[in-house]
């Protein structure tokens, strides 16, 4: 066995060889690089077989103390009236900084945002970040989700090291995994999801088409934000998933195969084809009126994502007369206008997926077909998540039983 690897050498070649082989996306590689920062911190320069169960326990034992985690924080002065001196829109400042637009909308409107955000913002508008925000210290427990992320990497780490045969056994596995408060699913009613409906009709054809595919199909996000033209089939109403458009911070956007990995065929209603050559129609027409521009753009797109999009008409693009993709954070920035325009409670893209899956769970539908239009591997995943709800629809089915066999029957055996 090798007795000189380190913890931190070991981890290293871990994310290496899962990134060479593809078996990890971006975003997931920049969330191990967040947590290993912890993990090296406490086991970095360790052998990594010197590193024990009673270690590790102590360690899990210390992410759940108060207070472990200490974060800057960050709140705006005016941040509002500054961009509107120096003349520079908050999406602009968002694309510049490297943010999401929800981030510099937070701070626009004196909400407490991360000190590194702050930190960018200041370096835009080139001034001290002390003259546009008023700092303050963050402290808070790390939530279970965090805590279970970190057990997680650990125990894949110590099993990449026992398949290297740098040690015999795994100390995780005699350890109990943190536990992890199921949350509630966040959906939306059916009268709810018709009134944002309805009030869409008022809106930029964009964002109604994108928010009625977010409903219809219950895909992610980053999975419209991917689409393109040739993705939709008009004549037999089949939508094509099979990309996912994200932002991985120091890298911009990306597009990955959707969680998976594997493409789905998502079947939709003529309503919706209608939207979408509705869409399609005002979109050829903006188009045309970018020429050349337009084209340089679906170049540019090769390149950037790096000969993935040759030629690609994305459907939803950003502002100005370009066919570059827009961030996939533009659509909550939609939302947050939306909501108070027409005074909804708070939406975000998410829950359209769970109000989908909802719908179809009480209408009856089978799991396995519910399973394959959200894109999960298993159905047994969706069981897990929606189980709440599976438990509400099936007290319809109890009543459906009384009704046949109880119900009718004393009917029956009283007309007799």
């Amino acid at each position: 066995m090798n007795q000189s690897i380190t913890f931190q050498q070991c981890a290293a070649l871990y994310i290496e060889r899962k990134a060479k082989r593809n078996q990890i996306k971006p975003k997931t590689i920049s969330g191990y690089y967040y947590l290993l920062k912890r993990l090296n911190e406490t086991f970095g320069k360790r052998l990594i077989e010197e590193i024990s169960v009673a270690d590790i326990e102590a360690f899990i034992d210390r992410l759940y103390e108060e207070e472990q985690r200490a974060d800057p924080s960050a709140t705006a002065y005016d941040l509002a009236a500054v961009l509107s001196q120096v003349g520079i829109s908050r999406a602009a400042l968002a694309r510049r900084a490297g943010l999401c637009v929800g981030t510099v909308e937070a701070a626009a409107k004196g909400k407490t945002i991360q000190f590194k955000s702050a930190e960018k913002i200041a370096g835009i508008l080139d001034q001290p970040v002390t003259d546009l925000f008023e700092i303050g210290e963050k402290k808070e427990r790390l939530s279970d989700k965090s805590i279970l992320e970190h057990f997680r990497l650990l125990r894949a780490i110590f099993n990449f090291a026992v398949r290297q045969d740098w040690i015999k056994s795994n100390p995780c596995s005699r350890i109990e995994t943190p536990g992890q408060q199921k949350k509630k699913i966040n959906y939306y009613q059916p009268d709810l999801a018709w009134k944002i409906l309805k009030a869409l009709d008022g809106e930029d054809i964009k964002w109604k088409t994108f928010i009625h595919l977010l409903l219809i199909t219950g895909a992610r996000r980053g999975e419209i934000a991917a689409l393109d033209w040739s993705k939709i089939d008009f004549k037999y109403n089949i939508i094509e998933i099979s990309r996912n458009l994200v932002y991985i911070p120091k890298e911009g956007l990306k597009i990955v195969s959707p969680k998976g990995n594997r493409p789905r065929y998502i079947n939709i209603p003529q309503e919706t084809t209608k939207i979408l050559l509705e869409y399609k129609s005002a979109y050829e027409k903006r188009k045309q009126r970018a020429g050349s521009q337009w084209h340089r753009a679906m170049k540019e797109n090769q390149n950037y994502f790096e000969q993935m999009c040759e030629g690609t008409d994305f459907l939803f693009v950003q502002r100005g007369n370009t066919g570059f993709p827009m961030h996939p954070d533009s659509v909550n920035s939609f939302l947050i206008r939306f909501q108070k325009k027409h005074e909804f409670p708070h939406l975000n893209p998410h829950a359209f997926r769970h109000s989908m899956a909802s719908i179809l769970i009480f209408e009856g539908q089978d799991i396995v077909s519910i399973s394959h239009r959200l894109g999960h591997r298993h159905p047994s995943t969706t069981s897990d998540m929606y189980g709440q709800l599976i438990l509400l629809a099936d007290a319809r089915n109890s009543n459906c039983i009384a009704d046949v066999l109880l119900r009718r029957a004393k009917t029956y055996l009283c007309a007799k």
